[in-house]
């Protein structure tokens, strides 16, 4: 497994429309963050359907370079 370390968490939710099907993910969840609203979240998105982004309103998270092409 390969850790990547940054400022700001990583998330991909918000383009959750853009990420290849998968079986499942593996989540990191820190203290304090609404861990029920965010797997719940995430399951809507394994089962096809649209997830409640609500529980990412108040975080600060970012995609990364995920979204970006490889140079």
């Amino acid at each position: 497994m390969i850790e990547v370390l940054n400022s700001v968490p990583l998330s991909l939710m918000r383009r959750f429309d853009r990420l290849p099907r998968a079986s499942g993910w593996l989540l990191l969840l820190d203290a304090g963050e609404p861990v029920e609203a965010i797997v719940q979240a995430h399951r809507a998105a394994l089962d096809g359907e649209r997830p409640d982004l609500r529980a990412f309103d108040g975080l600060e998270t970012t995609t990364g370079h995920y979204f970006r092409g490889v140079e």
